[in-house]
C-alpha cells in the first residue's frame, strides 16, 4: 500500500484513508521525565535543540539510564546546558524513581496501599503480609520491577521484597512489616 504524506495536518495515510499523528506524546520515560522536570519542554522540543533526532530520544527515553550512549548523553546535556554528569545522575534517580513507583502500582493493584519506597530506599527491604495469591504477587514484582521478593517457606502469608535482585539471608531486625492496611 502506498503511504501518502499529508503536510498541513501532519499524518500519514495508508490505504483506505485511516490516519494517525506523526507527533505523538512520548511514553513515561526517564529522557521525558528529565526533560519535563527541568525545563517543561517535550522530547520534540528536545530534539529540535539537542541535535539528536527524535527517534532517538524517544528510544533512549525507555532504556536505562547505564545503557545510553555518550553522543545522547552529550547532545541532552547541550541543550539542556548541564553537565553530562548532571545529566546521567538526574537520569539515574528517575529511573530509580519509576521502578518504586512501579513497585508501589504493583502493591496498590494488589490492595497493599502502602509508601514502600522510602523503606526500601533507607533499608533495602521490606515484608508485605498478603492473604491472598502470594505467587502471583511475587512472580508481578519480579516480572515487571528490579526488585526481588520471594516468600519465605515457613509463612505462606509473607512476601519479602527486596531491592537487588540477590537473595540473601534476611534479617528480620532490619526489615519493616507491612499487612494488608497498614504498618505493623
Amino acid at each position: 500500500m502506498p503511504i501518502k504524506r499529508d503536510i498541513q495536518t501532519k499524518s500519514v495515510q495508508k490505504g483506505l484513508g485511516l490516519s494517525s499523528k506523526v507527533a505523538r506524546e512520548a511514553p513515561d520515560g526517564i529522557i521525558k521525565r528529565l526533560v519535563e522536570s527541568n525545563n517543561g519542554k517535550s522530547i520534540n522540543a528536545l530534539a529540535e535543540t539537542s541535535g539528536l533526532s527524535e527517534s532517538t530520544l524517544r528510544t533512549a527515553n525507555l532504556k536505562p539510564a547505564k545503557s545510553l550512549q555518550i553522543p545522547t548523553i552529550l547532545g541532552i546535556s547541550k541543550a539542556m546546558e548541564m553537565t553530562p554528569g548532571n545529566v546521567l545522575d538526574e537520569l539515574i534517580e528517575i529511573e530509580s524513581n519509576l521502578f518504586y513507583e512501579r513497585l508501589e502500582k504493583i502493591l496498590k493493584s494488589f490492595k497493599i496501599d502502602n509508601e514502600i519506597a522510602d523503606v526500601l530506599a533507607e533499608k533495602g527491604i521490606v515484608v508485605v503480609s498478603y492473604r491472598g495469591n502470594c505467587l502471583e504477587l511475587i512472580n508481578k514484582i519480579n516480572k515487571d520491577t528490579i526488585f526481588f521478593a520471594f516468600s519465605p517457606e515457613q509463612n505462606k502469608e509473607a512476601i519479602i521484597i527486596q531491592k537487588e535482585r540477590e537473595q540473601e539471608k534476611v534479617d528480620f531486625q532490619k526489615t519493616v512489616q507491612f499487612h494488608n492496611r497498614g504498618e505493623i
